[in-house]
Order: structure tokens, then sequence, then C-alpha cells
């Protein structure tokens, strides 16, 4: 089991995210199911699934623009609460 917490700048950003609920979830089950157990168990492992989560939302949040300035990426950290491996 994993719980996983969004750190936003502010409450008005949560909000914004809240439309997207389903496609950040689907974008989480897809990255803990390509890990393995012996990747998360070290703390560079969990670091790494952080990041790639924070990455995947943002990019769900703010897609990359076409003229290719950077899109603004709303959550700045990847938290987990509660982290079980069986």
């Amino acid at each position: 089991m994993v719980v996983v917490e969004l750190r936003l700048p502010d409450a008005h950003e949560a909000e914004a995210l809240k439309p997207y609920t389903p496609e950040i979830r689907n974008a989480v089950l897809r990255l803990l199911s390509s890990r393995k157990a012996s990747q998360l168990i070290t703390l560079e492992g969990k670091d790494a699934l952080a990041e790639d989560i924070r990455k995947a939302v943002n990019v769900i949040v703010n897609p990359p623009r076409r003229n290719g300035s950077a899109p603004e990426e709303p959550v700045e950290t990847v938290v987990f609460s509660s982290f079980i491996i069986q």
C-alpha cells in the first residue's frame, strides 16, 4: 500500500488538480506497477519514484507547449505518507 501526497504552492493549485484525478491515479498506478519491490526498498528507489510521479502529474496538468516554452509545474514535491511493500 502506498499513500502519495502532492505538495503544491497553494490551495488554489490543489483545486485545479481535482479534474485530473483519474489521470493522476492512473499514472501513479502505472509507475508503481512498473517497479520491482527490490527497487522500492531503497531510499534511492523511492526518491526516483517520487520524482517520476511529480513529472508525470505536471505533464498531465500542464502538457508541454508547442512554442517550446516550459510549462508551469504546480507539483513541487511528492511525499509518501505510507509505503508498505509486501
